[in-house]
C-alpha cells in the first residue's frame, strides 16, 4: 500500500520537475550594467591644504659704481715748473701814470721781444722802449706835451689785442709828430706814447704789437727796472 502511494506521488512530480528545468516565459528582471571604476575629477585644492610661503618679489636691479679703494696711493707725478715767460721774451713792468683810477697795490706790465726792443732810460731818467732797427722809435710812460698852434689832434677809440685803447695822433702841419695810448685792464689805467723820427707808421704797428700785451700785476711780483 505504501509502495503504490509513493509511486504515485512520483509520477505527480514528474511535471513539475519538468518545468523547473525549461526556459522561463519572461525576463527574470533588468541586466544589471557592470560596475564603472571612480576616479576622482581634478578640481581647486581643499581650502584645508597648509597655505605655502609667499616668494618676496626681487626689487629692481641697481648697480653699484662705488670705487673699491686704491690699496696704495700712487705718488704725485713731479712736473717742472713751467716758465714765467716764453723764451725770448721780456717785460716791463711800471707804475700806471692815472694812479686815481687805478688800484694802488698794482703796476703795469707789458710783454716785448728783446732783438726789437731795448729797455732803458731816457735822458729825464724815465724808463723807455726804444726800438732797435726804427731810429727815435720809442715807447715812453705818457706825460703831457705842447704842441705848437699850428699843430691838432685826432682821437679814435679802439681795441689792440684785449684792451681798448683811447687813441690821440698830434700832428704839425698834417705830419704826425707822436701818439698818446690811454687804456687799462679794468683795475689800472695808465698812458703811453709813442714817439718817431721816420717811418710813423711801420713804428706804430711794431708799438703796438707791444701795448696789445698790458695787464696788471701786484707789486709783488714787479721785476725791478734793469740800469742802462
Amino acid at each position: 500500500m505504501n509502495t503504490r502511494w509513493i509511486l504515485a506521488a512520483s509520477l505527480m512530480l514528474l511535471p513539475v520537475l519538468a518545468v523547473g528545468c525549461s526556459p522561463l516565459p519572461f525576463p527574470v528582471g533588468p541586466s544589471v550594467a557592470p560596475a564603472e571604476t571612480f576616479t576622482p575629477a581634478a578640481g581647486p585644492v581643499s581650502t584645508l591644504t597648509a597655505a605655502q610661503p609667499e616668494t618676496p618679489t626681487a626689487g629692481p636691479f641697481v648697480l653699484d659704481l662705488t670705487p673699491l679703494p686704491t690699496p696704495t696711493a700712487l705718488p704725485a707725478l713731479d712736473l717742472p715748473t713751467q716758465p714765467a715767460f716764453p723764451a725770448g721774451i721780456q717785460v716791463w713792468d711800471g707804475l700806471p701814470t692815472y694812479p686815481a683810477e687805478s688800484r694802488p697795490d698794482l703796476y703795469f706790465r707789458v710783454r716785448y721781444d728783446p732783438a726789437s726792443w731795448a729797455l732803458t732810460t731816457d735822458q729825464f731818467g724815465y724808463p723807455v722802449l726804444a726800438n732797435r732797427s726804427l731810429a727815435g722809435c720809442v715807447i715812453a710812460p705818457a706825460a703831457g706835451r705842447g704842441l705848437p698852434l699850428s699843430g691838432s689832434v685826432d682821437h679814435e677809440v679802439r681795441k689792440i689785442g684785449a684792451v681798448t685803447f683811447q687813441i690821440s695822433t698830434a700832428s704839425v702841419n698834417a705830419v704826425k709828430r707822436f701818439v698818446n695810448y690811454a687804456g687799462g685792464d679794468g683795475v689800472i689805467y695808465t698812458a703811453f706814447q709813442v714817439s718817431f723820427e721816420a717811418e710813423a707808421d711801420t713804428c706804430l704797428a711794431a708799438a703796438e704789437g707791444v701795448l696789445g700785451t698790458l695787464t696788471s700785476i701786484p707789486v709783488s711780483e714787479a721785476t725791478p727796472i734793469p740800469a742802462p
